[in-house]
């Protein structure tokens, strides 16, 4: 098990037997703890984990660190964090193939891919300053990125890239009239969670609305929509496995009253 923990004496990341809770290493590195996860990849044939470092600190210090996750052997530090304090470092790495690494973040360093060469040194291949993602985990289908930009709800957009190119096709809010708690309401997708199932993709926004969309290079298109809760912070990723969907509720219904909870739904039909 690795995890991005951080530590009084200059501690980073750290790996734990799974059976016996025992550390089996650790990684010094002044970057620190972040919220993004760590990601395995495999890079030039070599199994590497990806960690994108430095959350809330002072100084304001972090970037992609990329390491062999049997050892913790540092093989590539590429700073990429905002100067603000306040920053959250949250969107996890995502491996593109091809030796591609894709991060991002919303205060102020924006997104960038890396090109990471077959002795771990790297070029950059593009960066964007205004397209920043807070939370969520983008998607990569055939080419294009999908994700959300926007450090706050108000201003989020949804957008598809070219991913080599760094060309925007399209950066649009997502938005829809409904009515709920007796007031009719401008909903929108805020900032949000994707999910991609065969040709559709899954949204959850993080106010508890769920649609199934078609997304492309083209635009996007609302298939189907669903309020399942009215709360906010709903900034869990659902997971799908073997046809059951879980969404975490992070935070009271409005709509209910009901507590913070985790909902499962069968999508696996008759």
């Amino acid at each position: 098990l690795i995890l991005n923990l951080g530590g009084g004496n200059g501690e980073c990341m750290a790996a734990f037997d799974c059976e016996t809770g025992e550390t089996q290493w650790v990684l010094q590195d002044e970057w620190g703890a972040s919220y993004s996860s760590p990601t395995l990849a495999k890079i030039h044939d070599r199994t590497v984990c990806l960690a994108l470092t430095g959350g809330e600190s002072k100084p304001a210090t972090g970037g992609l660190l990329i390491f062999d996750p049997k050892t913790g052997e540092r093989l590539v530090r590429f700073p990429w964090r905002s100067q603000k304090y306040e920053s959250a470092t949250a969107c996890p790495p995502l491996h593109l193939g091809d030796n591609y690494v894709f991060l991002s973040e919303c205060y102020d360093k924006g997104s960038v891919v890396l090109q990471i060469k077959q002795d771990f040194s790297y070029d950059v291949v593009w960066k964007d300053r205004e397209l920043g993602i807070h939370w969520m985990t983008p998607i990569e289908s055939g080419g294009y990125l999908y994700g959300v930009s926007g450090r706050h709800q108000q201003g989020a957009e949804l957008f598809c890239v070219n991913w080599k190119t760094g060309e925007i096709m399209w950066k649009e809010a997502v938005s829809w009239q409904a009515n709920l708690l007796g007031r009719d309401l401008n909903l929108q997708l805020f900032r949000a969670s994707l999910l991609q199932t065969g040709d559709e993709f899954l949204a959850l926004s993080e106010f508890g609305s769920f649609l199934r969309m078609n997304l492309s290079p083209g635009g996007w298109q609302i298939k189907e929509k669903a309020q399942l809760f009215f709360a906010p912070e709903t900034w869990t990723l659902p997971a799908l496995s073997s046809g059951l969907l879980y969404i975490m509720q992070n935070d009271t219904d409005r709509m209910s009253g009901i507590s913070n909870r985790l909902l499962c739904y069968d999508l696996r039909g008759e």
